[in-house]
């Protein structure tokens, strides 16, 4: 190999790595991965049972009917890593990440013949997934999916497709999309083949291969039954696909915001396309498949961004190549290496907002959004029967609370009816009717957030119920006629005196009772237990604003932001928050401008408004002020 060789074959492990390690800055979504605890707690339930489950051992509503647990492969691995160490299943999590990205580049870099568009593309395709990217096995059909493209092409590749098939639908349903893939190439091939030599050419050893992944799919616990859960979802009218991931995206060009680098994407893969069908039909088919899904549930975009990076990455080649060949100085390789360096340094300002250490799996799920210290609480009771929960907390209750039965969780229609689904959407917003809706699925208690409308209507009315426990995230309600009520319950303070939560409320009552030293004390305690508390950043910015401190809070929102810097929406949140205390307006709409939520799983609108009325208002008193100066 000459040195000239030598230095290529450098330059492209180095642009290979830099572009990778820029992608994996987005693997840590802020949002709150709710379905990982029920996958846990089922794989938990699969190897203490050492067999499948036939029926659902985890609900009340639904308890004792037969459950379809269609990713159990997943459950199981995932919960022997959580033997191992529970942050094992992050790590290794970010492990199957990283891989997708990287084969995610060495298709496109393939494709296009640059490692610079490879790069460019797999940036663009990881920051639209970025929200997408909580710990679930749907991350496993991006794998695969990954492993195809890449091999595809391959004499022996045929041979592998049915094996991965067959450990593709015990990990998760989007072995329907893999097969109908691999199905769309050999139909494009033949198709290709035919029409150059003017007859029918059959590609034997492909067709058999579909063929035995037709078969392959059945390799599972349920057999061709399996294929009623992916199946379910087309129906469009359940109220199921009202689920903010399923919902659509809505164009946008705005790159901070996830539609905006969706749209940006797809026009870059538009532009790649009559490149594609030059050389690339297939990927110009798959893309159209993706972009038709993705455009119509939002969750499928990570998938898209697998799937088309190559097209786009062929329409940035091909604007890289115009370039060159006017500009013949930037072919050099200094050029190149300069390139590299200067992505390299953009990778870690990426960086520079993720934190992998300590506690990466608490990071990864935002873990403090649970109710660990109402569970905890619960424990000393060693209750069993059945709860009304929230619906992100079943999962977690299920692994933490195993006597327990849920009202309902994350595992949605795969299990739940629809009439349960409403009945719980109604009590949620606390409408009229909350007794009797909860009167028709008998809990013997509830655990529910602690601000929302439906503790707050179930703690209501002449059947109210009884709030036996409170604490910042979470309450305990029990119904009137609960024989718990007649006993002496134990007191939160003996459980709980070495929990974040419990030192948290105590600052709250502290603060109600204007002792702000007291409050800050024990919010400085709660942060010591657990670095990691937004809520508590927020409380020390609220104290600071009682203290009419502009600095204090400043300096209070920075701290949260430099330990947690992903949760920047809700931090920023309850800066506005302490500024508006303090009537410091325009410092408050500042902060409020920058919590507006960008993500696919966020509500924006009531963050908007706020900030259209502080605006007015504060349009308002200047012109007040201009009028009497």
């Amino acid at each position: 190999m000459s040195l000239f060789e030598e230095r290529a074959k450098i330059n492209q492990l180095l642009a290979f790595a830099v572009a990778v390690l820029g992608a994996a800055a987005w693997f840590q979504p802020g949002v709150a991965g709710s379905d990982l605890w029920w996958h846990l707690a089922s794989g938990r339930d699969l190897w203490d049972h050492g067999a499948i489950r036939t029926l659902d051992p985890f609900s009340y509503t639904f308890g004792d009917q037969t459950w379809m647990n269609h990713e159990w492969g997943w459950d199981v691995l995932y919960w022997g890593l959580h033997q191992i160490n529970p942050q094992a299943v992050a790590w290794f999590n970010l492990g199957v990440v990283t891989t997708i990205y990287s084969l995610v580049y060495l298709i496109s870099r393939r494709v296009s013949g640059s490692s610079l568009a490879a790069g460019a593309v797999l940036w663009l395709a990881a920051a639209s997934a970025h929200w997408f990217l909580d710990i679930r096995p749907h991350l496993f059909t991006l794998l695969f999916v990954g492993i195809f493209l890449l091999t595809r092409e391959r004499s022996w590749a045929p041979w592998i497709w049915p094996p991965l098939v067959v450990l593709w639908a015990n990990l998760h349903s989007g072995f329907v999309f893999g097969v109908g893939a691999i199905g769309l190439y050999v139909l494009v091939q033949t198709l290709e083949a035919s029409f150059r030599q003017q007859h029918l050419v059959v590609f034997r050893r492909e067709w058999i291969s579909i063929a035995l992944c037709l078969i392959a799919m059945t390799a599972n616990p349920y057999g061709y039954h399996i294929l009623e859960y992916p199946l379910a979802y087309l129906n469009a009218d359940s109220p199921f696909r009202q689920i903010i991931e399923w919902q659509p995206p809505r164009f946008a060009l705005n790159l901070y915001e996830f539609q905006g680098r969706f749209w940006v994407l797809a026009i870059l893969v538009a532009f790649g396309v009559p490149f594609g069908l030059m050389r690339q039909r297939y990927l110009v088919a798959l893309a159209v498949v993706t972009f038709a899904m993705a455009y119509s549930s939002r969750r499928f975009i990570p998938l898209f961004g697998v799937t088309a990076a190559p097209l786009a990455a062929l329409a940035l080649a091909w604007l890289q190549t115009q370039v060159l060949s006017r500009v013949q100085f930037l072919a050099r390789r200094e050029v190149a290496l300069a390139t590299i360096a200067a992505g390299a340094v953009c990778a870690g300002l990426l960086w520079q907002n993720v934190r992998i250490y300590p506690r990466l799996l608490e990071r990864w799920t935002e873990s403090s959004l649970y109710p660990d210290a109402a569970l905890r609480y619960l424990k000393t009771w060693r209750p069993t029967g059945r709860v009304l929960n929230f619906y992100n907390w079943g999962g977690y209750i299920m692994l933490h609370a195993p006597g327990l039965k849920v009202f309902i969780d994350g595992r949605a229609n795969t299990l739940y009816s629809e009439e349960i689904y409403l009945d719980y959407l109604a009590m949620l917003s606390g409408r009229r009717g909350t007794h009797a809706r909860a009167a028709r699925y008998p809990a013997d208690l509830a655990l529910l957030p602690a601000r929302g409308s439906m503790a707050k209507a179930l703690a209501s009315g002449p059947r109210a119920w009884k709030v036996v426990y409170s604490d910042p995230v979470a309450r305990i309600l029990l119904p009137p006629d609960s024989p718990h009520l007649k006993q002496s319950l134990p007191q939160p303070k003996t459980v709980l005196s070495e929990h974040y939560d419990f030192y948290l409320g105590l600052a709250q009552r502290a603060q109600a009772h204007k002792d702000l030293d007291e409050a800050q004390r024990y919010t400085r305690k709660s942060l010591e237990l657990n670095p990691l508390l937004v809520r508590a950043y927020g409380r020390l910015a609220f104290l600071e604003a009682a203290r009419g401190s502009v600095k204090g809070v400043e300096h209070a929102i920075a701290a949260g932001l430099r330990e947690v810097p992903r949760r920047t929406s809700r931090l920023r949140q309850m800066e506005g928050r302490a500024y508006q205390q303090m009537g410091e307006l325009e410092l408050a709409l500042g902060a409020y401008r920058q919590a507006i939520p960008r993500g696919p799983f966020s509500y924006p609108n009531r963050m908007e408004a706020l900030v259209k009325r502080l605006e007015k208002r504060l349009q308002s008193s200047q012109r007040a002020s201009g009028s009497s100066g």
